[in-house]
């Protein structure tokens, strides 16, 4: 059963005028042209391509921070309301869990308050915050590093941080844009573990990379090329 389905869908960036020419098409930047796509519950897929390709743009589709200029996105069979922002808002807040290339941690938070912010976000109780983040810490082996500041960490301690952040509200979908784009191979390696471990507890994870190595971790690769998807067999 599909998790995501994409029909038609563009994203044109601009308006084709030149504030200083006036020439149509100027400043209008196609970067997606007519994207159909399909991901399954439970899918772990690496999105590649060169840089300019769209990739980008399609994961902040599917996260909902971005509009489409044109085409439909359904997710779970319901169409999700990219255009109005509170319910992009909730969408995002429930179902998707980012992880990014620079962390993106609060610098004067410990790690425990980091990871907890999404649940705090949604007023759960104390004792389930903290049963909750408590487990992904030592799932992710975090444990003795709840007290510390991501400055005291390293740059894979860090990354671990932001993955547990991401799943601690157990969302359908995690979103990672070149997750291990920082990292040495040791420390990669262990990212991808933890991605794959993920994997195996059902959760369905989009990767955007330009690694081959992180791409071959994953069950399928979409590439994209001038904004329009070419798919690789598994």
């Amino acid at each position: 059963m599909s998790l995501i389905e994409l029909k038609n869908v563009h994203k044109t960036y601009g308006d084709g005028r030149s504030s200083l020419w006036h020439k149509p098409g100027a400043l209008a930047v196609h970067a997606l042209r007519g994207v159909d796509l399909m991901i399954g519950k439970g899918e772990m897929v690496a999105i590649m391509g060169k840089s300019g390709s769209g990739k980008s743009t399609l994961l902040n589709i599917l996260g909902a921070l971005d509009r489409m200029s044109e085409g439909e996105y359904l997710f779970d069979g319901t169409k999700v309301r990219i255009d109005n922002p509170s319910r992009a808002a909730a969408f995002r807040r429930e179902q998707v869990g980012f992880i990014v290339q620079d962390f993106a941690l609060i610098e004067d938070m410990t790690v425990y308050e980091n990871v907890a912010l999404p649940l705090r976000q949604r007023r759960l109780r104390g004792s389930v915050i903290r049963s909750r983040v408590g487990g992904i810490l030592e799932e992710l082996g975090l444990a003795d590093k709840s007290r510390k500041t991501p400055l005291e960490l390293s740059g894979g301690d860090q990354q671990r941080v932001a993955i547990a952040r991401a799943v601690v509200h157990e969302p359908a979908l995690g979103l990672a844009d070149e997750p291990t784009g920082a990292l040495d191979e040791e420390t990669e390696r262990g990212i991808l573990d933890i991605f794959c471990r993920l994997y195996e507890t059902g959760r369905t994870i989009i990767i955007v990379t330009h690694d081959r190595n992180v791409a071959d971790t994953c069950g399928r690769t979409v590439r994209l090329r001038d904004g329009r998807v070419e798919e690789e067999a598994p």
